[in-house]
């Protein structure tokens, strides 16, 4: 009785009639009386449609139901008018050879509390990194607009020129159309890689590993190429998963731009980025090298960490990483780790096929 009285979960324990309907509770703790401010003798005047009036689950948010056990949460108002979020479990039991049902309630106010706040913070670290993804894919544009724009100028300033010395001619019209059109075909496609890339994923599919890179690399190769970075792709096999694709191409964006970033800081060598892709019976590995020199072992622990950073101020959010590992995690089941090489850093990417 001192240990039944002693338990912080409410207790409450009903019966049932002839006809399998419950009855008034027959037995309850202190801390139930305490939760629902009501006297014990007056708590064992009231059944659970009482104190629960929507006890078969209709008004509450999560309720799981099976054979003899009932589970749900739902927001109840205290003595003070607090909202409070419960968890009910009740389970049919044996009781000196009668059918109970032992019923137990918990507070879990806090913990909602501390969950949502961890919901909230999440989507807004989520909304960062893509405004953050999004600034580096308006850089890799702008590289890849420069030369066709620039064409595209000179082939008109030839225009005007042999139109100006009356040499124009219908043929050299027309060849300077179309290649005009090529050029604008190309800086549309680049537009359309780039909203492809921020369009969420209605639906998940079977797509190519190698394919996701190549088009990830499709969007940054000129700017890489611009400094001077040389990136590789090697895989025994085309390697295919199944998910959301575009959240993988927010991982490898990350992977490439943090690998970009750390060659353009710590290397005074040949930069180079080498994607490796190996499958085997039961996993996927996916590993993204650098010649960087590495990340410092005393900040390596931290390097998932949201708001970490090893950029200089201003270049960086920190939150990427984090992203990442999260989107590695939770949606492929699978985990994001690094360690150093002899070249650099070496993030792997493992998930299981």
């Amino acid at each position: 009785r001192h240990l039944f009285n002693k338990i912080e979960e409410a207790i409450l324990v009903h019966g049932f009639d002839s006809n399998g309907r419950e009855t008034n509770y027959i037995e309850v703790n202190s801390r139930a009386c305490e939760m629902f401010d009501i006297s014990k003798e007056n708590l064992l005047k009231k059944g659970p449609y009482d104190i629960f009036p929507f006890y078969e689950g209709e008004k509450a948010f999560s309720q799981y139901i099976y054979r003899d056990r009932i589970y749900f949460k739902t927001d109840f108002l205290d003595a003070n008018n607090e909202e409070k979020i419960l968890e009910v479990q009740s389970y049919n039991i044996e009781l000196n050879n009668k059918k109970v049902a032992l019923t137990t309630v918990k507070d879990i106010t806090e913990k909602e509390h501390l969950k949502r706040d961890k919901l909230e913070q999440e989507r807004i670290l989520s909304q960062q990194s893509k405004m953050a993804e999004m600034g580096d894919m308006i850089g890799a544009i702008a590289h890849q607009w420069r030369q066709p724009l620039n064409a595209v100028s000179a082939a008109a300033i030839n225009l005007k020129f042999q139109q100006e010395l009356e040499l124009l001619t219908d043929e050299e019209i027309l060849e300077t159309s179309s290649f005009i059109e090529e050029q604008s075909n190309k800086m549309s496609e680049t537009i359309n890689d780039f909203m492809d890339f921020f369009k969420p994923s209605k639906e998940k599919e079977k797509f190519s590993i190698t394919n996701t890179f190549e088009r990830i690399t499709g969007i940054l190769g000129a700017q890489l190429k611009n400094r001077d970075i040389t990136l590789s792709i090697k895989n025994d096999k085309e390697s295919f998963l199944y998910g959301y694709r575009n959240e993988l191409e927010h991982v490898f964006l990350n992977l490439i731009v943090n690998a970009r970033d750390a060659l353009e800081l710590n290397n005074n060598g040949q930069k180079w980025i080498e994607i490796e892709v190996i499958e085997n019976e039961h996993k996927i590995v996916v590993s993204v090298k650098d010649s960087a020199g590495g990340v410092p072992e005393s900040l390596i622990d931290k390097i998932f960490n949201p708001y970490f950073t090893t950029k200089e101020p201003g270049k960086g959010t920190g939150i990427g990483l984090y992203m990442s590992k999260m989107i590695i995690e939770r949606n492929f089941g699978g985990n994001l780790s690094v360690h150093n090489g002899d070249s650099g850093a070496i993030f792997r990417i493992e998930i299981d096929t």
